[in-house]
């Protein structure tokens, strides 16, 4: 490609907010571990080196497909789930185990799934409020639950 490498093209794409949801496979001749690192950094979905198995390459497109597809799939349900939360003004969850604050913790995904920084943060502190005993819950409580 004259003046544009994939690098440049997988920037563009990832740029414009209408098309960063397209599963970019970039194919090169370039397979140092450093490289295949970088381009997946980047946001490709998947990097195929020269040679390729024609198998191995329709495997892997057929995969990026049926991510796209389940990912416009799920707009809707997130779409939904967005208008929802914003009639929201107040809400409490209870909850005394790992694997009940571990659903909270996930909830924010099902609203934006861009949503994974919150996650994180969200289930150490719900993890931390069960294991440090900030609920009240006792040793033998955590074992039965």
């Amino acid at each position: 490609m004259p003046n544009l490498d994939g690098m440049g093209v997988l920037a563009l794409i990832k740029a414009n907010s209408e098309l960063d949801i397209l599963p970019v496979i970039l194919q090169a001749a370039k397979a140092a571990e450093s490289e295949v690192l970088e381009r997946l950094e980047a946001g490709t979905y998947y990097y195929l080196t020269k040679p390729f198995d024609k198998a191995t390459m329709l495997a892997i497109v057929k995969a990026a497909i049926a991510d796209f597809n389940n990912h416009v799939g799920l707009q809707p349900e997130v779409s939904q789930a967005m208008q929802t939360m914003s009639l929201l003004t107040q809400g409490e969850f209870s909850f005394r185990t790992l694997e009940e604050g571990r659903l909270i913790a996930n909830y924010p995904v099902k609203i934006d799934p861009s949503a994974g920084k919150v996650v994180v943060g969200l289930s150490e502190l719900l993890i931390n409020a069960v294991e440090h005993g900030n609920l009240g819950i006792t040793y033998q409580e955590k074992l039965t639950s």
